[in-house]
């Protein structure tokens, strides 16, 4: 079969599924099935642990948020004068919250802010787990009065936390902690090691804290890395009208891009502004023009491959109309992988968009002379790519310099990136670390998928809520782990969005807040990963 047709058969397939499907459904008097496993009988037991020490638990959380902790690019280790109270009083409110983690685990700071911490196992034989997250926290740069309480007040009402950092991520770092009390206040002590790493740098990149805490763990060869990242989607997923499967699922990272910074030089006639040779190409702002628009007509070509694709195929396991499912689950076809490609870089819009390539983003442009009735004689572009994790950066430099090249011979390309990160590793979602902390997620939150009112109670039975691989279009503190740990990666931070309601607004926004519930279920969560993964006595998951 030749691509025009291959292309024309996806279309009318999809075109099938928006168009005739309802009116289909309505005539035979089907019924769509819900988001879950595949076929949707798979059913589990749910984990329901109370929390020791509720309220304290709670109050040790809000604590945290109190604190403005923010990191600072050029300050000494990226905390200025004016931070470095708040991060010294984060780490004496912690120490002070848990002194039973600070007693049983060995608690060093990296680069005086960041936190290394080793909760030795009884089986040095077996390989640790680690758990990373960070303490700094975004700016609240909006007027104070523009949230609903105070952005460093940790104030709990109305059923949520508010607070800057009650989601990115002070969140999953004291939840973390407060897993590790939990656990110790059982009596528990792990089989496997395990580490906690608390960057204080990762929104301005993680140079100081992640990186360098990375490089303290060089000769540990970690089973497992959970970081920040994924997250649980309320929404129903639908195309056009049409609900293809219902909410709530759960997405693991299992890949993230990367950036680089790269600066494209052009150089023109200056001059006097009153005789502009006007036609000619050969003005700076001319040849800029022709670069911006190159650049704009000519993106990166498309690759859909994993994550994207695991994304598709595990997608297509819970779709209810059978072409569409067809189709996903051969997402990685030699025949219809490039065409899917194609047709999710052209129609997908920027977010399916990014999913299957590289993106180039213009930052800035620079081009003036030094005077008002002066040419410039030089301008240039600052751009930022986000690059798929199969991409290198001379493939990136070679797509620069096809496109300026052809607009004149002199334009200058540079990388000009602070900072070359680890090659980036994608951990495969047939994986024993994907499948160990997807089969928590389940555990912990398929009571999301019972009906409303139903007993929420240890080892009740509900459906399966499913769980997809995905890749992560931002960076995490994780990008600087893939040299100790290839292809064991996962990104999750157990809460949940509605992302239809505008709930991603509140990443690095007004009112960032979190529902009481959903910390007490993210205590669960990191400690039942725990035990599952490091504490239980049977440790024979295999972590190859």
């Amino acid at each position: 079969m030749n691509i025009i047709s291959l292309r024309s058969v996806f279309v009318v397939l999809v075109a099938i599924g928006v168009g005739i499907w309802p009116r289909t459904r309505e005539f035979l008097g089907l019924f769509q099935q819900s988001f879950g496993s595949p076929g949707n009988d798979e059913t589990l037991a749910l984990y329901y642990d109370d929390i020791a020490e509720k309220e304290s638990c709670l109050n040790r959380f809000t604590d945290a948020l109190k604190s403005a902790t923010i990191a600072t690019v050029g300050a000494p280790n990226h905390v200025s004068p004016e931070a470095k109270g708040a991060f010294d009083s984060l780490h004496k409110d912690l120490q002070r919250h848990f002194p039973r983690v600070w007693k049983s685990l060995r608690v060093d700071t990296v680069h005086e802010y960041s936190l290394l911490m080793e909760w030795k196992g009884a089986d040095p034989s077996l390989d640790p787990i680690v758990f990373i997250s960070h303490l700094d926290v975004v700016p609240a740069t909006e007027r104070v009065d523009a949230w609903t309480y105070p952005p460093f007040s940790g104030t709990v009402a109305q059923g949520y936390v508010w607070g800057r950092g009650s989601l990115d991520t002070k969140f999953t770092a004291v939840a973390i902690l407060e897993a590790v009390n939990q656990l110790l206040i059982k009596g528990l002590e792990p089989k496997r090691s395990i580490l906690i790493a608390f960057g204080h740098d990762e929104e301005i990149g993680g140079h100081k804290g992640a990186k360098a805490l990375a490089e303290k763990l060089e000769g540990v060869t970690p089973a497992l890395v959970v970081d920040e990242g994924g997250f649980i989607v309320e929404d129903n997923l639908s195309l056009g009208k049409t609900v293809l499967a219902r909410g709530p699922f759960a997405v693991l990272s299992t890949g993230e891009k990367t950036a680089q910074n790269w600066k494209v030089t052009v150089r023109g006639e200056g001059g006097h502004a009153s005789l502009p040779d006007t036609g000619s190409g050969k003005t700076v702002a001319a040849k800029l023009a022709k670069v911006i628009a190159a650049l704009e007509a000519n993106p990166l070509p498309t690759k859909l491959e994993a994550p994207t694709t695991d994304l598709l195929k595990s997608m297509g396991e819970v779709m209810s109309f059978w072409p569409l499912r067809w189709i996903l689950q051969h997402a990685d076809h030699p025949l219809l992988n490039p065409i899917m490609g194609q047709m999710m870089g052209s129609m997908g819009g920027k977010t399916l968009g990014a999913l299957v390539r590289s993106t180039v983003g213009i930052v800035s442009v620079l081009a003036g002379g030094n005077a008002d009735n002066v040419l410039p004689q030089a301008g240039s572009l600052n751009i930022n790519v986000r690059t798929l994790p199969s991409d290198s950066r001379e493939a990136v430099h070679q797509y620069f310099e096809m496109l300026t090249k052809s607009i004149d011979e002199t334009i200058e390309i540079e990388d000009i990136s602070a900072v070359v990160y680890p090659e980036q590793t994608v951990t495969p979602s047939d994986s024993s670390q994907f499948n160990m902390v997807k089969g928590v997620v389940q555990e912990i939150f398929s009571y999301r998928t019972a009906e409303k009112g139903a007993e929420r109670k240890h080892g009740s039975m509900y459906h399966a809520i499913p769980v997809f691989p995905m890749l992560l279009t931002g960076m995490t503190d994780s990008r600087w782990y893939h040299r100790i740990a290839p292809e064991k990666i996962i990104r999750f931070s157990p809460f949940s969005f509605n992302i239809s309601r505008g709930d991603l607004s509140m990443l690095h926004g007004v009112n960032e807040k979190v529902p009481v519930e959903e910390y007490y279920d993210a205590v669960r969560f990191f400690s039942r990963l725990m035990y599952k993964s490091a504490v239980d006595k049977d440790q024979s998951w295999s972590t190859t």
